[in-house]
């Protein structure tokens, strides 16, 4: 049986994908890290109903599928742009099924006070997928909380609602085939959280363990980076640094700022309220049907 990762964002994804999914020597990915090989796959697989390239991909799993069996490998697909794209999302999930049929689904959440947070600090905080000059620009939090409030269903609110992605693919592959692990239970024993998915994937234990020690820290960006960009934003509103300023000077300066304190996002009581009541039916209809104690790591509940 086939593996698939979904996501979510933000829950150790690329520690799981680069260090021990891509590394173990059960397992074969054809998910993150992407390279020569599987960018074929992310090129076509993404493609909207008329661009998508069906016997193409067909073929190449077709072809991943002989390599595994042949190694003696498991197929791991891990990428969480599969619960990232919005508009495409219930599509993928009927693609995946498809291509790979009955398959383990594996997803990880996070709380989402926390999950908030750290991406606006990581990614949300750079005005992103507009034309030049307004690349780059400095969003504050704010701003940012109130537009996605706006967009709910379209914006990373949506994604983080859990229980409705997940209700996706559970009517696809069947509840059986869906298991859910927690952020919050890695951060408090790695071990123990890896050996829970090792079981899941039926691969050894210790070598999932021993991978993950060279773990990935893909932190929440600084304070630094972020004084920086709305200096930037404030400044010299008609520059992209990214553009005009070399790269070795580009690459010095972010990695100065870089190493000081991760930037900190405290809610107000307005803002932790609306996260409470937007969440709290989804968290509890998802702890009560897959007997998961989210209360316990005080998600929204």
């Amino acid at each position: 049986m086939h593996i698939i990762h979904p996501g979510f964002i933000k829950t150790a994804t690329t520690t799981l994908q680069n260090n021990i999914f891509n590394n173990h020597s059960e397992l074969f990915s054809i998910g993150r890290p992407w390279g020569d090989i599987n960018s074929y796959f992310l090129d076509n697989f993404y493609s909207p109903a008329g661009y998508y390239n069906k016997k193409g991909v067909q073929n190449f799993i077709r072809q991943q599928q002989n390599l595994a069996r042949k190694k003696g490998k498991k197929i791991i697909l891990s990428d969480e742009n599969l619960t990232y794209n919005y508009w495409n999302r219930g599509e993928i999930s009927k693609k995946l099924f498809d291509l790979f049929g009955e398959s383990k689904i594996i997803f990880t959440i996070r709380n989402q006070y926390d999950m908030i947070a750290s991406y606006y600090t990581k990614h949300a905080y750079e005005l992103g997928g507009v034309p030049s000059p307004y690349s780059g620009r400095y969003v504050n939090f704010k701003n940012w909380f109130e537009y996605c409030l706006d967009n709910w269903e379209t914006t990373v609110f949506g994604i983080f609602e859990f229980n409705k992605i997940i209700e996706i693919y559970e009517n696809i592959f069947g509840k059986n085939n869906i298991h859910i692990l927690i952020f919050e239970e890695f951060r408090k024993d790695k071990n123990a959280f890896l050996s829970k998915i090792a079981n899941i994937l039926e691969v050894d234990a210790k070598e999932m363990i021993s991978l993950s020690d060279t773990g990935i820290n893909n932190r929440s960006d600084s304070s630094g980076l972020h004084r920086l960009r709305k200096a930037q934003s404030f400044f010299f509103p008609q520059l992209e640094m990214k553009k005009w300023l070399p790269k070795k000077i580009k690459d010095f300066i972010k990695s100065q700022l870089a190493a000081g304190p991760v930037k900190k996002i405290n809610f107000d009581a307005y803002t932790q309220n609306i996260i409470y009541e937007r969440y709290k039916e989804g968290n509890k209809t998802l702890s009560e049907k897959f007997n998961i104690n989210l209360s316990e790591h005080n998600y929204p509940i």
